[in-house]
């Protein structure tokens, strides 16, 4: 029997363009936890996990990574804050995305391979870096809000 998630475009247009997790770094796709988006790709290997997903009602896509090991754990770094701090592209624009989640499919998988596939190999060294980037921006919002 086909499942639903087995015929969902967005899932099928994740696996097309992201299958080099697979081919060259040994990712395996996982199950999407209960009470996560439902419109995601989960991926781990042996150190790393990778999660795809369609946000804002199909508008963009979002990747976010991390260490592989229990979900609550998981960091869900945004590649983009990833991508600013471990490899100081300055050649990634994220005013210059197309919008809609599958035409920035392709677009992410690239800037994944070009800029973070060390993360995916379990060089994790810019991770306490990127933490402090987001938690600075919580606060930032925060403040904002009183």
């Amino acid at each position: 029997m086909i499942s639903k998630q087995d015929t969902d475009p967005f899932r099928l247009a994740v696996k097309q363009h992201f299958a080099f997790l697979a081919d060259d770094f040994g990712f395996e796709e996982q199950t999407t936890p209960k009470n996560k988006n439902p419109f995601s790709v989960w991926y781990a290997n042996d150190t790393s996990r990778i999660v795809v997903e369609s946000i804002s009602y199909g508008l963009n896509a979002r990747v976010a990574l991390g260490r592989s090991g229990p979900i609550d754990t998981f960091e869900n770094y945004d590649l983009l804050d990833c991508v600013a701090v471990c490899s100081q592209a300055a050649d990634v624009d994220p005013e210059a995305f197309p919008t809609g989640a599958f035409d920035q499919l392709s677009l992410m998988a690239g800037i994944v391979l070009d800029h973070v596939a060390h993360i995916l190999r379990g060089d994790f060294d810019c991770f306490p870096e990127v933490g402090e980037i987001i938690k600075k921006r919580r606060l930032d919002w925060e403040s904002s809000q009183k």
